[in-house]
């Protein structure tokens, strides 16, 4: 049974509880989500049955943007497990994150953060001290799920990612054009 999970948290939040999945959402920083994971070698896997990597530079450039001008970027949504001592017992040092929605996002997050791309030709080490502060310390919201199984998980992440309707190229334009329409009313009006 596929259910329809919207990018809304709190309609998300109330699916999960109705399949009896343990799931807790809270919200963090790029800093606590990026940064400390990897500082205390929490592992990130990009479950098999997920794309590869696909956004274009440009998608990239774009979120980046958005989170530099305060816009949300929807919620990120993890499998959280614990890696197996020798024994096979949890090991609850070893952390383990399944990204069942975020990929991309997080990649273009990474990419910045590491100065693999730049933004207004700026890369992050070429940013102010505040704005670079400030990138790191933009909450996000993260939705944990814990005791799923993989049916389950797949079917969370393709519930997440089908539907809706794509923009199509007339549609980016007409906003594009109203873009246009405006930085040249404010050129106009400096």
């Amino acid at each position: 049974m596929l259910l329809v999970l919207h990018k809304n948290n709190h309609h998300t939040h109330a699916i999960l509880n109705f399949l009896n999945v343990a799931s807790k959402s809270d919200c963090r920083n790029i800093a606590q989500l990026i940064v400390l994971g990897y500082k205390y070698d929490d592992k990130y896997i990009i479950p098999d049955y997920q794309r590869e990597l696909k956004w274009t530079l440009e998608q990239k450039q774009n979120l980046i943007k958005s989170i530099l001008y305060g816009n949300p970027i929807g919620d990120f949504l993890f499998k959280k497990e614990f890696g197996k001592d020798a024994n096979g017992k949890p090991n609850e040092l070893e952390v383990i994150w399944s990204i069942i929605d975020g990929q991309q996002r997080i990649n273009a997050i990474r990419g910045f953060i590491l100065n693999e791309f730049k933004i207004d030709n700026k890369y992050f080490k070429d940013l102010k001290y505040w704005d670079a502060r400030s990138f790191i310390e933009t909450e996000i919201t993260v939705i944990t799920i814990k005791e799923i199984s993989l049916k389950e998980e797949i079917e969370i992440y393709l519930n997440r990612n089908c539907g809706g309707t794509n923009h199509t190229k007339e549609d980016l334009d007409k906003a594009k054009r109203f873009l246009m329409e405006e930085e040249n009313e404010n050129e106009l009006d400096r």
